[in-house]
Protein backbone atom coordinates (compact mmCIF):
# COMPACT_ATOMS: atom_id res chain seq x y z
CA UNK A 1 0.00 0.00 0.00
CA UNK A 2 1.32 3.43 -0.93
CA UNK A 3 0.46 7.06 -0.33
CA UNK A 4 3.02 9.71 -1.34
CA UNK A 5 6.06 7.55 -0.60
CA UNK A 6 7.59 7.87 -4.06
CA UNK A 7 11.11 8.04 -2.61
CA UNK A 8 10.74 4.56 -1.07
CA UNK A 9 8.11 2.74 -3.12
CA UNK A 10 10.31 1.23 -5.83
CA UNK A 11 12.75 -0.02 -3.23
CA UNK A 12 9.91 -1.81 -1.43
CA UNK A 13 8.64 -3.40 -4.65
CA UNK A 14 12.17 -4.46 -5.59
CA UNK A 15 12.51 -6.28 -2.26
CA UNK A 16 9.35 -8.24 -3.02
CA UNK A 17 10.58 -9.11 -6.52
CA UNK A 18 13.92 -10.35 -5.16
CA UNK A 19 12.44 -13.02 -2.89
CA UNK A 20 14.37 -16.31 -3.08
CA UNK A 21 11.02 -18.10 -3.23
CA UNK A 22 9.22 -15.92 -5.75
CA UNK A 23 5.79 -14.55 -4.97
CA UNK A 24 3.09 -15.68 -7.40
CA UNK A 25 1.93 -12.08 -7.70
CA UNK A 26 2.75 -8.64 -6.34
CA UNK A 27 -0.07 -6.13 -5.98
CA UNK A 28 0.65 -2.43 -5.45
CA UNK A 29 -2.30 -0.26 -4.46
CA UNK A 30 -1.73 3.48 -4.69
CA UNK A 31 -4.10 5.44 -2.48
CA UNK A 32 -4.51 8.60 -4.54
CA UNK A 33 -0.91 9.80 -4.24
CA UNK A 34 -0.23 13.39 -5.28
CA UNK A 35 3.52 12.87 -5.80
CA UNK A 36 5.08 10.97 -8.70
CA UNK A 37 4.72 7.50 -7.14
CA UNK A 38 2.83 6.03 -10.09
CA UNK A 39 5.16 7.52 -12.68
CA UNK A 40 8.23 6.09 -10.98
CA UNK A 41 6.54 2.74 -10.47
CA UNK A 42 5.44 2.37 -14.07
CA UNK A 43 8.75 3.60 -15.47
CA UNK A 44 10.72 1.05 -13.47
CA UNK A 45 8.36 -1.95 -13.46
CA UNK A 46 6.00 -1.28 -16.34
CA UNK A 47 6.81 -4.50 -18.20
CA UNK A 48 7.20 -6.72 -15.16
CA UNK A 49 5.11 -9.91 -15.22
CA UNK A 50 2.96 -10.75 -12.19
CA UNK A 51 3.11 -7.16 -10.93
CA UNK A 52 -0.32 -5.52 -10.71
CA UNK A 53 -0.63 -1.78 -10.08
CA UNK A 54 -3.97 -0.44 -8.85
CA UNK A 55 -4.53 3.33 -8.66
CA UNK A 56 -7.55 4.43 -6.64
CA UNK A 57 -8.94 7.46 -4.84
CA UNK A 58 -7.67 8.08 -1.34
CA UNK A 59 -9.42 5.92 1.21
CA UNK A 60 -6.71 4.99 3.69
CA UNK A 61 -4.45 2.05 4.40
CA UNK A 62 -7.18 -0.46 5.25
CA UNK A 63 -9.04 0.32 2.02
CA UNK A 64 -5.84 -0.45 0.08
CA UNK A 65 -5.58 -3.86 1.70
CA UNK A 66 -9.24 -4.54 1.00
CA UNK A 67 -8.80 -3.60 -2.65
CA UNK A 68 -5.77 -5.84 -3.07
CA UNK A 69 -7.54 -8.77 -1.44
CA UNK A 70 -10.29 -8.56 -4.07
CA UNK A 71 -7.85 -9.45 -6.85
CA UNK A 72 -5.31 -11.58 -4.96
CA UNK A 73 -5.33 -15.25 -5.98
CA UNK A 74 -2.78 -16.74 -3.57
CA UNK A 75 -3.44 -18.96 -0.58
CA UNK A 76 -0.98 -16.95 1.53
CA UNK A 77 -0.99 -13.16 1.67
CA UNK A 78 2.02 -11.07 2.74
CA UNK A 79 1.73 -7.36 3.55
CA UNK A 80 4.27 -4.61 2.87
CA UNK A 81 4.17 -0.89 3.55
CA UNK A 82 5.75 1.16 0.78
CA UNK A 83 8.52 2.56 2.97
CA UNK A 84 9.72 -0.83 4.27
CA UNK A 85 11.72 -3.70 2.75
CA UNK A 86 11.46 -7.48 2.83
CA UNK A 87 14.62 -9.54 3.17
CA UNK A 88 15.11 -12.14 0.38
CA UNK A 89 14.43 -15.21 2.54
CA UNK A 90 11.12 -13.97 3.98
CA UNK A 91 8.68 -15.85 1.74
CA UNK A 92 10.55 -19.16 1.97
CA UNK A 93 10.94 -19.02 5.76
CA UNK A 94 7.30 -18.12 6.35
CA UNK A 95 5.83 -20.56 3.84
CA UNK A 96 7.79 -23.35 5.54
CA UNK A 97 6.01 -22.54 8.81
CA UNK A 98 2.59 -22.79 7.16
CA UNK A 99 3.55 -26.13 5.60
CA UNK A 100 4.89 -27.60 8.85
CA UNK A 101 1.96 -26.31 10.91
CA UNK A 102 -1.30 -26.69 8.94
CA UNK A 103 -3.42 -25.28 11.77
CA UNK A 104 -1.52 -21.97 11.75
CA UNK A 105 -3.23 -19.28 9.69
CA UNK A 106 -1.35 -16.13 10.84
CA UNK A 107 2.44 -15.65 11.00
CA UNK A 108 4.41 -12.62 12.19
CA UNK A 109 8.17 -12.16 11.87
CA UNK A 110 10.88 -10.05 13.47
CA UNK A 111 12.20 -6.81 12.02
CA UNK A 112 15.05 -4.37 12.33
CA UNK A 113 14.83 -0.59 12.22
CA UNK A 114 16.84 1.36 9.67
CA UNK A 115 17.04 4.90 8.35
CA UNK A 116 18.14 8.33 9.56
CA UNK A 117 15.70 8.50 12.48
CA UNK A 118 16.78 5.28 14.20
CA UNK A 119 18.08 5.89 17.71
CA UNK A 120 18.07 2.34 19.01
CA UNK A 121 16.83 -1.08 18.02
CA UNK A 122 13.67 -2.52 19.51
CA UNK A 123 13.64 -5.33 22.05
CA UNK A 124 13.35 -8.73 20.36
CA UNK A 125 10.50 -11.14 21.04
CA UNK A 126 10.73 -14.92 21.25
CA UNK A 127 9.94 -17.36 18.47
CA UNK A 128 6.88 -19.21 19.69
CA UNK A 129 3.50 -20.65 18.89
CA UNK A 130 1.14 -17.91 20.07
CA UNK A 131 -1.89 -20.14 19.86
CA UNK A 132 -5.42 -18.74 19.87
CA UNK A 133 -5.77 -15.36 21.56
CA UNK A 134 -9.52 -14.68 21.33
CA UNK A 135 -10.25 -14.34 25.04
CA UNK A 136 -7.13 -12.28 25.74
CA UNK A 137 -8.06 -9.88 22.94
CA UNK A 138 -11.76 -9.57 23.75
CA UNK A 139 -11.34 -9.13 27.51
CA UNK A 140 -7.94 -7.45 27.77
CA UNK A 141 -7.33 -5.85 24.35
CA UNK A 142 -4.19 -7.97 24.01
CA UNK A 143 -2.39 -7.17 20.73
CA UNK A 144 -0.93 -10.41 19.34
CA UNK A 145 0.89 -9.52 16.16
CA UNK A 146 3.46 -7.16 14.65
CA UNK A 147 3.74 -4.17 12.32
CA UNK A 148 1.97 -4.49 8.95
CA UNK A 149 5.06 -5.37 6.93
CA UNK A 150 5.85 -8.23 9.33
CA UNK A 151 2.48 -9.95 8.87
CA UNK A 152 1.12 -12.71 6.68
CA UNK A 153 -2.01 -14.82 6.83
CA UNK A 154 -3.99 -17.35 4.89
CA UNK A 155 -6.30 -15.70 2.37
CA UNK A 156 -9.31 -17.51 3.84
CA UNK A 157 -8.70 -15.74 7.16
CA UNK A 158 -7.95 -12.39 5.56
CA UNK A 159 -11.26 -12.27 3.72
CA UNK A 160 -13.11 -12.75 7.00
CA UNK A 161 -11.05 -10.05 8.69
CA UNK A 162 -11.68 -7.60 5.85
CA UNK A 163 -15.42 -7.76 6.30
CA UNK A 164 -15.00 -4.84 8.67
CA UNK A 165 -16.98 -1.96 7.11
CA UNK A 166 -15.50 1.16 8.72
CA UNK A 167 -12.43 1.52 6.54
CA UNK A 168 -12.37 5.33 6.64
CA UNK A 169 -11.49 5.21 10.33
CA UNK A 170 -8.26 3.39 9.51
CA UNK A 171 -6.33 5.77 7.29
CA UNK A 172 -3.26 4.44 9.10
CA UNK A 173 -2.66 1.66 11.63
CA UNK A 174 -4.52 -0.93 9.54
CA UNK A 175 -2.41 -3.55 11.29
CA UNK A 176 -4.66 -3.02 14.33
CA UNK A 177 -7.62 -4.30 12.33
CA UNK A 178 -5.59 -7.23 10.97
CA UNK A 179 -4.27 -8.15 14.42
CA UNK A 180 -7.35 -7.59 16.59
CA UNK A 181 -9.79 -8.90 13.99
CA UNK A 182 -7.89 -12.13 13.33
CA UNK A 183 -7.56 -12.84 17.05
CA UNK A 184 -11.28 -12.41 17.70
CA UNK A 185 -12.06 -14.61 14.70
CA UNK A 186 -10.02 -17.38 16.33
CA UNK A 187 -6.79 -17.31 14.29
CA UNK A 188 -4.00 -19.66 15.29
CA UNK A 189 -0.93 -17.42 15.41
CA UNK A 190 2.79 -18.13 15.22
CA UNK A 191 5.70 -15.72 15.63
CA UNK A 192 9.14 -16.18 14.07
CA UNK A 193 11.50 -13.68 15.64
CA UNK A 194 14.14 -14.01 12.91
CA UNK A 195 14.66 -10.59 11.33
CA UNK A 196 13.08 -10.84 7.88
CA UNK A 197 11.79 -7.28 7.42
CA UNK A 198 13.47 -3.88 7.53
CA UNK A 199 11.23 -1.17 9.02
CA UNK A 200 12.25 2.28 7.82
CA UNK A 201 12.35 5.25 10.21
CA UNK A 202 12.56 8.48 8.24
CA UNK A 203 10.88 11.23 10.21
CA UNK A 204 7.75 11.22 8.03
CA UNK A 205 6.29 7.90 9.15
CA UNK A 206 2.51 8.04 9.42
CA UNK A 207 2.61 6.35 12.84
CA UNK A 208 6.02 5.34 14.22
CA UNK A 209 7.86 8.06 16.09
CA UNK A 210 4.93 10.49 16.19
CA UNK A 211 3.53 12.19 19.28
CA UNK A 212 -0.24 11.89 19.73
CA UNK A 213 -2.44 14.39 21.53
CA UNK A 214 -4.87 13.21 24.25
CA UNK A 215 -7.75 13.84 21.82
CA UNK A 216 -6.13 11.65 19.15
CA UNK A 217 -5.55 8.91 21.71
CA UNK A 218 -9.20 9.07 22.77
CA UNK A 219 -10.45 8.90 19.18
CA UNK A 220 -8.20 5.93 18.56
CA UNK A 221 -9.45 4.14 21.70
CA UNK A 222 -13.06 4.67 20.63
CA UNK A 223 -12.33 3.27 17.16
CA UNK A 224 -10.64 0.22 18.67
CA UNK A 225 -13.69 -0.35 20.89
CA UNK A 226 -16.05 -0.05 17.91
CA UNK A 227 -13.93 -2.41 15.83
CA UNK A 228 -13.61 -5.06 18.52
CA UNK A 229 -17.33 -4.89 19.27
CA UNK A 230 -18.11 -5.43 15.58
CA UNK A 231 -16.08 -8.63 15.44
CA UNK A 232 -17.61 -9.85 18.70
CA UNK A 233 -21.08 -9.38 17.23
CA UNK A 234 -20.09 -11.13 13.99
CA UNK A 235 -18.91 -14.15 15.98
CA UNK A 236 -22.00 -14.13 18.20
CA UNK A 237 -20.02 -14.16 21.44
CA UNK A 238 -22.12 -13.72 24.59
CA UNK A 239 -20.14 -11.23 26.65
CA UNK A 240 -22.15 -11.69 29.84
Amino acid sequence: NNYNYADYLCEAVESAIEQELAFDEIIVVDDGSTDDSLRRLRRRFGTRDRLHVVAKNQGGQLSCIQRASQIATGDLIFFLDSDDRQLPELSAEVEAIYQRRPSVDFVSVGHELFGPSVRRQRRASLTRDRGISTIATVLHRQWVGAATSCLSMRSSLLRKVLGYPHTRAWQTRADDVLVFGSSILGAHKYHLEKCLVQYRMHGQNCYAGRTWSPACKMRYALEVNRMIQWYIEQMGYEMS
